[in-house]
């Protein structure tokens, strides 16, 4: 006979208290992170009744999309979403070319100046000039109400240029020596030999400019007096802070409440953001690991 102990997997065997007490205890947290998205999802396409209610909410039990419909066809929406998009797109790729070119510099132990340079960056982390003088400054530029004020005052994020810099001093010099042996200059070793190699660190980094500028609100708020260049975090802002349900006017608002227009504004602004995260997760933990090995 077989002995069924001996076939049983070494893990399955060595499962102690604490083993099950961290699966409870994992599952109980994934639980609290997704119920977020249960409830406004519940709330978004229910009743005004059943949206009115108080408790927890798992699950629409009593079904009307007349919220979210009005969310997706009102125009305000549809603007605010193009703004978000373009802010987040162009912003986004700049961010990282001028990050990813400034940090292969600094990655050099030969250039001059560099502990100052990166002395003088670091110093951006802890001290900055303030909201008032960061005004004055956009408003001296010309950038007042234009979106260029979204997008270049986070161009060079110092923590992302460090993250970049560690990551491409790990980078092997032999590949860069081989390759000024065969004639290459620097702009071809970075753009075709550093950038490639680099995926992991920059999937990582694109995520959290995408995000930041996807989440992103005071900037607009303060720069932007248009409402065509309102971004849709600061429309969200209007209704859950300010309470402004005129914001979203668009056809028929008999079957509109509050609750549940909140809500639908809510998922509809999380959704997009949330569909990336599947396809750079694997870059996640080897990115910022190997962007932080190195000072």
């Amino acid at each position: 006979m077989v002995d069924q102990a001996a076939s049983t997997p070494t893990w399955l065997r060595k499962r102690t208290a604490f083993t099950y007490f961290n699966a409870v205890l994992l599952i109980l947290f994934g639980l609290s992170t997704l119920y977020p998205f249960l409830h406004v999802a519940s709330v978004t396409f229910s009743t005004q009744t059943e949206a009115s209610r108080p408790g927890f909410h798992f699950y629409p039990r009593e079904i009307d999309t007349a919220n979210f419909v009005h969310v997706i066809t009102s125009p305000d929406i549809g603007i605010s979403y193009l703004n978000t998009i373009h802010r987040t797109v162009i912003g986004t790729v700049l961010a990282l070319v001028v990050t990813g070119a400034a940090a292969f510099s600094l990655s050099k132990t030969d250039l001059p100046s560099r502990k100052i340079l990166m002395f003088l960056i670091v110093f951006t982390m802890y001290f900055n000039g303030g909201l008032v003088p960061n005004f004055l400054l956009i408003r001296s530029l010309g950038l007042y109400d234009s979106r260029w004020a979204m997008i270049l005052p986070r161009l060079a994020g110092a923590f992302h240029l460090i993250i970049f810099k560690n990551f491409f001093q790990s980078i092997p010099a032999e590949v860069e020596e081989s390759a000024l042996m065969d004639g290459a200059s620097y702009y071809t070793i970075f753009s075709r030999i550093i950038v490639p190699l680099s995926k992991p660190v920059i999937a990582t980094v694109a995520l959290w400019l995408a995000v930041g500028h996807w989440n992103a609100y005071l900037d607009n708020l303060i720069f932007m007096q248009t409402k065509s260049k309102f971004v849709l975090q600061r429309l969200i802002r209007s209704l859950l802070v300010e309470n402004d349900m005129e914001t979203l006017e668009s056809g028929d608002e008999s079957n509109i409440f509050p609750e549940s227009l909140k809500a639908a504004t809510i998922l509809v602004s999380t959704v997009p953001i949330l569909a990336i995260y599947p396809f750079v997760q694997k870059y996640f933990i080897k990115g910022i690991m190997l962007g932080s090995v190195k000072g």
